[in-house]
């Protein structure tokens, strides 16, 4: 599952043209079994979306540990300390919480790209 954030969805980026191809590329992408997008609207507040871009990439077996990866302005930043990896799903399950479901949010990609002049 992904969430993005509005602003990221709403700024005019490349001109109208190539932004109503990214939206309409994301609505054509959540409309797959396999991917779920979730947009958390500015009514959630500051505090559900107060944290940088991340993944959590978790590995099969026994042995192996789960993996954050944070984007930063320099690269990118692994984290596979326990903590840091719970402190970041507990942040995902924040967003997830705050966010639109799929449906809602493919209706508000929609009304997006009906702006998009």
């Amino acid at each position: 599952m992904a969430t993005l954030t509005p602003g990221r969805d709403t700024f005019l980026a490349g001109g109208p043209a190539v932004m109503r191809r990214q939206l309409q590329h994301l609505i054509t992408m959540a409309g797959h079994p396999n991917i779920t997008l979730r947009v958390i609207p500015y009514s959630a507040g500051a505090p559900s979306i107060s944290s940088a871009a991340f993944t959590i990439v978790d590995f099969p077996g026994a042995v192996n540990r789960s993996v954050v990866s944070q984007e930063k302005l320099t690269g990118e930043m692994l984290h596979d300390v326990p903590a840091e990896v719970r402190q970041a799903r507990r942040t995902f399950q924040d967003h997830a919480e705050h966010a639109l479901s799929p449906e809602d949010t493919i209706t508000f990609l929609r009304a997006v790209e009906k702006t998009v002049r």
